[in-house]
Formats: structure tokens, C-alpha cells, sequence
């Protein structure tokens, strides 16, 4: 081994001048770097915007107890999502279904009903988006009958599309990624508990994103958290999950001018300042907050009307 005080001959300037190994990456110092983003900062629009597909379970019954339970403000989730995706961006339904939102569906319907939706003809649209909001575990998640379902297997669907290929394949995702809770790291001593609603959660591990260019997943939180529902409402909320609430506000007011990852970023803002209350079986009442993500295999800028 040569010692520390011992000069190297070698000079930077023979490693600049050093030849490279062939390799068919992109050299960085060539002049093909960097690359014109024109050609793809933006993707290219149909004659219409999109289809949509909304599975929303929001009535469990376990098969082995026999108990009902309920995922309250999921239903109200729904209907928002609905009339954003028909009023305000004029997506379509899926053609094989009588409506754009399917509710409280077995293992079996979920199944049918997504791999119907992504062997439809998208070729006169921009895109297609499908939004699943249930209770799950680990990577998957629960029908009606608590019954659980790989979600990789529904999203690797629509990789297999021919007229989606090239186009967005948008995905948004209401539930739990982990039993983890996120709470605050100062808690406002300005806010009484008295006032910080009271909250309940999905338990699910959403998986990561398939290995293929043009998809996009919205996670209602970060991984390995709960993500919440409010329980009630007031002037300042209404009554449903953080993460659908704020996703509908913020598509409303900027899908003229943001485009998808931009509304996104306003969204993990809106839900980050969010504050609820809700009980464990270890600390009792605690304070909770949560952080939406978002995964992106797009290749460019997407919005969700075409830019005039």
C-alpha cells in the first residue's frame, strides 16, 4: 500500500481523458445531455379525457363472527369522487357498468369488474383512473366478506392494455399502510383536545408501484401509517377520510393549472396540517396526523383537462 504522504502520479486530468466503457447508458458528458425536454414535458390528449372506475367498500360482514361493521364517511367519500369525476373533469364510466362507482363488492366482483375495465377500448382517451377505498392488510385488500384480495394483481391489469399503453394509468388509494401512527411533533398548545375531531382508520400495506412506465398511485399516507376518516362534521370539515376530502378540494380549484403531481403536492400539504383524535389500546387518547404520498412512473406532465 502506498503511504499518505506519498504523491499519486496520476493527475485529474488523465482521469478526464481516461476511455470509457462501452455501454449503451447515456453518456452525461455527450452532447446528447441534457435532453430536450420539449419533446416529452407533456403528454399528448384523445378526443376525450378519461374513464374512470370507483370501487368503494364501505360494509363489511365477517364470515367467521358474523359481525357488521361499517367504514362511516366512506360512502359520502363516494359520492364526491363521483360528481368530481362527472361534473368537473367530464370523465366517463366504465362501459360495462350501469354506474361509475361500484359499492360493497365480493372477491370475485372486484376481480371481474376491474379486469373489465381495463380490457375496455381506451383509444379515443387521454387516460383511465381507478380509485379503491376498503379496509386491507399488508398488500391487500378486504371485500365485503373481509376476504382478501392482492391489489398488485388488480393494478398489473392494466399493463397488459394495448390502448392504454403510452397513456396515464392513474390509481388513488384510501387505506391504511401499516398499523404505525403519525402524531405530532409540537402539539399547538392553542388547540384544546376538546376541539381536534375524533377520527377512525383503515388498516391495509398498500403495494409499491408496478414496474412500468405511465402509472401513477395516490396513497392516502405514508408507508407502514394509518391513515384516518373523520367521524363527524362541522363548518371547517365535512364527513369523510383526510385523504378524499382534500384530494377532491385540491382537483377542483387547480386542474386548469397544476398539473397531476403539482395537485398531489397540494394535497399531502392539506392532509399534513390535519389534526384528529382517536383511541388506542395502549396510550388511550392520542392526537394523530397523517402524510399522503404519491409514486410515479410518468414520463412527463400530466393534467386532468387538456391545457389550452
Amino acid at each position: 500500500n502506498r503511504s499518505s504522504d506519498q504523491k499519486s502520479d496520476v493527475t485529474s486530468s488523465d482521469i478526464i481523458s481516461a476511455k470509457k466503457p462501452k455501454s449503451d447508458v447515456i453518456d452525461v458528458d455527450s452532447d446528447d445531455w441534457p435532453v430536450d425536454t420539449a419533446s416529452y414535458t407533456n403528454y399528448t390528449y384523445e378526443k376525450k379525457i378519461g374513464k374512470v372506475l370507483i370501487i368503494n367498500n364501505y360494509k363489511f360482514t365477517s364470515l367467521k363472527t358474523g359481525k357488521v361493521h361499517e367504514r362511516k364517511g366512506s360512502k359520502e367519500d363516494g359520492d364526491r369522487l363521483v360528481d368530481l369525476f362527472t361534473k368537473t373533469l367530464k370523465f366517463e364510466k366504465s362501459e360495462n357498468q350501469r354506474q361509475m362507482q361500484l359499492s360493497n363488492l365480493t372477491k370475485n366482483r372486484i376481480i371481474e369488474a376491474v379486469k373489465l375495465f381495463s380490457k375496455e377500448d381506451f383509444t379515443d382517451y387521454s387516460c383511465c383512473a381507478f380509485l379503491l377505498m376498503s379496509h386491507g392488510k399488508q398488500s391487500q385488500v378486504l371485500d365485503v366478506d373481509e376476504t382478501p384480495i392482492d391489489i398488485p394483481e388488480l393494478l398489473n391489469l392494466f399493463r397488459k392494455s394495448e390502448t392504454l399503453y403510452g397513456k396515464p394509468k392513474l390509481f388513488f388509494l384510501q387505506a391504511c399502510r401499516g398499523e404505525d401512527i403519525s402524531i405530532p411533533v409540537v402539539a399547538p398548545d392553542s388547540d384544546p383536545d376538546d376541539d381536534i375531531p375524533l377520527v377512525d382508520s383503515d388498516i391495509i400495506d398498500l403495494p409499491s408501484m408496478p414496474n412500468s412506465a405511465d402509472f401513477f398511485i395516490g396513497y392516502a399516507t405514508a408507508f407502514g401509517d394509518k391513515s384516518f376518516r373523520y367521524l363527524d362534521s362541522s363548518k371547517e370539515r365535512e364527513y369523510g377520510s383526510w385523504y378524499m376530502l382534500r384530494l377532491v378540494e385540491a382537483v377542483k380549484k387547480y386542474y386548469k393549472e397544476l398539473d397531476l403531481a403539482e395537485i398531489h403536492s397540494v394535497v399531502n400539504h392539506m392532509v399534513s396540517r390535519d389534526i384528529g383524535r382517536m383511541t388506542t389500546k395502549r396510550e388511550g387518547m392520542v392526537k394523530v396526523k397523517q402524510a399522503p404520498q404519491y409514486v410515479s412512473s410518468l414520463r412527463g406532465k400530466f393534467y386532468l383537462t387538456e391545457k389550452a
